[in-house]
């Protein structure tokens, strides 16, 4: 396995690929590094390709986190609103504990920071959800905030108002109340600022 692998990393390192010849090696090669490196291989600035959506929803199905990881990042490199859509999906499965993720926070958060750097504003409504529905010990809602932000830096206040104003009543637990403070400032801030 470590041979193949081996090979198909130094293959894909060179040369042009196409999305349908990375698509086959990705769902027909399982190993995680080999995956890793069809991901990183995707043309960020190609055209919408339905196969280029294929190979990270797929990533994100996986149960390896590095892959899962891997597309996460390739995600947000990308400016199509269907990407977003893929990162809603990842915070929502969170959320509704159905997720099979083996460090599910860890995705949530993930997920919230990169919706940042996207900035979409079809992710308004789950950055809220995080907001309404974690504490301020969870760092997803820090991100949370964050993306919220980012989006009504881009969009405007409308569509982040109600976001923004989750983020001031975000519930602090013991030894975390300077966190869920800052958080309530930060949140007033941007509704003042935007």
């Amino acid at each position: 396995i470590e041979q193949r692998a081996s090979m198909w990393i130094g293959l894909l390192s060179q040369g042009d690929w196409k999305s349908k010849e990375l698509l086959a090696l990705f769902e027909w090669e399982a190993d995680a590094l080999v995956r890793i490196a069809v991901i990183q291989k995707l043309d960020a600035t190609s055209p919408k390709d339905k196969k280029v959506r294929k190979i990270l929803a797929g990533a994100l199905s996986r149960t390896n986190d590095y892959v899962r990881l891997a597309a996460m990042k390739k995600i947000a490199e990308i400016d199509w609103d269907e990407m977003a859509e893929l990162l809603n999906e990842i915070m929502v499965s969170v959320l509704d504990r159905t997720s099979v993720y083996s460090n599910p926070n860890n995705m949530l958060c993930e997920a919230a920071k990169l919706a940042a750097e996207i900035a979409y504003p079809s992710s308004v409504q789950v950055l809220t959800r995080i907001l309404e529905q974690e504490t301020a010990n969870n760092l997803a809602t820090t991100y949370a905030l964050d993306a919220l932000i980012a989006i009504g830096k881009k969009h405007g206040l409308k569509v982040v108002q109600k976001g923004l104003e989750a983020g001031l009543f975000v519930e602090g637990v013991t030894g975390f109340e300077s966190r869920s403070e800052r958080l309530r400032q930060k949140a007033e801030k941007a509704l003042n600022d935007l």
